[in-house]
């Protein structure tokens, strides 16, 4: 046996070995490579569908809920109330097993759930939220607290009422109750002077007195009002719901206005624009530039609807 030739054939299966466990090694990092780009690919995908189907889950619940509360509005106003205060804190479950929705609601007016008596001499009024305390901005972080500081104050009008206005300088919330909402205690700034007779059902809405800009915007334009120079918080700047809200003004004929956005403006002096105003009914008011006037929040509601899809 030739020796160099024995050694020259071991180097050649050497080197056939090596090549091989090297394309081995090379194939199974491309294979592991490629499994895992297409498992992103299709878990991201996944990912997506899922999201998407939680929007459009979420999305009808709010109609689902809209449309519960728009039925028995038109039966009566106490028979939105007690369904507003059934919904909040609801889960809706959607047929199928396609997921489900917490609800949460938040008005921004006030109601007796049952009729009441509130005798001369008294200085508190407790009404409800028919709902949750609603959010001082729209992303839900901070809530609206009415401990209004000292010389600021805020009102309560009675619906369909034109005398019947309590001005109060505080007010408190306590918890939630089901069937009823959550109450809340006013502190009047005087004591009543006679009896007030409330009746199940009957509705009060938050305003304060605000300071028309020189010239009032026409349709589209933004609307800015200055505060109560006590006004140190900007407190009643907040009780103007954050987004797609509606007010009315307190003078001949109530022109019912909506916007967009509310925006407050803590520098001196303080005021609250409201952007792209445009009247619901009646016009908007030229005639009061520059006037003091109260303002008070119309019958806005703000739904929160999250949505339980799959894992």
């Amino acid at each position: 046996m030739n020796p160099q030739k024995t050694n020259f054939k071991n180097h050649e299966s050497g080197a056939t070995l090596l090549f091989v466990i090297i394309l081995i090694t090379v194939l199974a990092l491309l294979g592991v490579g490629l499994y895992t780009l297409v498992m992103t690919s299709q878990l991201n995908q996944a990912e997506a569908q899922k999201s998407a189907k939680a929007y459009y889950l979420s999305e009808s619940c709010l109609r689902i809920a809209a449309s519960e509360y728009k039925y028995a509005r038109s039966v009566s106003a106490l028979e939105a109330a007690a369904a507003l205060t059934n919904l909040n804190g609801s889960t809706l479950t959607m047929p199928g097993d396609q997921g489900n929705c917490a609800i949460t609601l938040y008005p921004y007016w006030f109601y007796a759930p049952a009729a009441m008596t509130v005798a001369s001499g008294a200085q508190q009024l407790a009404l409800y939220l028919p709902g949750a305390v609603p959010a001082v901005e729209d992303n839900g972080s901070t809530f609206i607290s009415l401990s209004f500081p000292t010389g600021v104050t805020a009102k309560l009008k009675k619906k369909g009422s034109s005398t019947e206005v309590y001005e109060f300088t505080g007010a408190t919330f306590g918890s939630f109750v089901t069937g009823a909402g959550t109450r809340t205690t006013f502190t009047l700034k005087l004591a009543l002077t006679s009896n007030l007779i409330i009746s199940a059902g009957d509705e009060f809405y938050l305003g304060a007195a605000y300071t028309m800009p020189a010239t009032t915007p026409a349709a589209g334009g933004s609307l800015t009002l200055t505060l109560n120079a006590g006004d140190t918080t900007a407190m009643t700047g907040q009780i103007f719901p954050p987004v797609n809200g509606t007010i009315f003004i307190d003078i001949t004929g109530v022109p019912l206005i909506k916007y967009d956005k509310r925006t407050i403006n803590n520098t001196t002096p303080k005021t609250v624009t409201l952007s792209n105003i445009q009247a619901v009914s009646g016009t908007i008011p030229t005639t009061v530039n520059g006037a003091s006037v109260d303002i008070y929040m119309g019958k806005s509601l703000g739904i929160s609807s999250i949505a339980t899809y799959g894992n």
